[in-house]
């Protein structure tokens, strides 16, 4: 089932992208780039995990130690079982690639943009970040809010959803395989 719903947003995500157009979204410029723009890239890509994982974690200890009992998984617990490497494999294409990619599209894309043509930049990333991290959940509302403020200033600094999917992607599959490879 997840399969098959990861795959319909996927498709429904890149017909609204092709009437919409993609460069409105992606940008038009090439995608390569120099070694001074990639080096800058991955930095702010390894960056915003890393502190995203020291903010996750630090959140579920106040958590846990204020409510004395465990952080739930929610639906983290479903992704991240994974007994063999297909399943590893799929679940790495639907939470690292194909999640990643329509809510970028739909937060900061169309929502983004809605918001933005009624208010002003800022706004529309304040407002685009908080209701990606009420959408989520309350169980994790503090890391994702961290996460979307980051993905709304690169899309703000930007003018596109490269670096955003980007992130996003290597943040979802990060956890994935952290989850994985540590046991959940």
């Amino acid at each position: 089932g997840h399969w098959i719903g990861a795959n319909l947003v996927t498709l429904t995500c890149l017909f609204l992208l092709a009437i919409g157009g993609w460069s409105r979204f992606f940008g038009t410029g090439p995608f390569s780039q120099t070694p001074k723009q990639i080096a800058i890239a991955i930095g702010i890509i390894i960056g915003a995990i890393v502190g995203l994982q020291v903010i996750a974690l630090l959140y579920s200890q106040v958590f846990e130690a204020v409510l004395n009992r465990p952080l739930g998984k929610q639906l983290a617990s479903l992704f991240l079982e994974s007994d063999t490497i297909p399943q590893l494999l799929g679940t790495l294409f639907i939470v690292g690639i194909a999640i990643p990619f329509y809510e970028e599209l739909f937060f900061r894309g169309f929502l983004y943009d809605a918001l933005e043509e009624r208010w002003n930049p800022r706004v529309a990333l304040i407002a685009s970040s908080v209701i990606f991290a009420i959408v989520h959940g309350v169980t994790f509302f503090i890391p994702l809010l961290f996460l979307s403020f980051v993905l709304g200033w690169l899309r703000l600094k930007r003018g596109n959803l490269r670096m955003c999917f980007l992130l996003h992607a290597a943040n979802n599959s990060s956890a994935v395989l952290i989850g994985h490879f540590s046991g959940g």
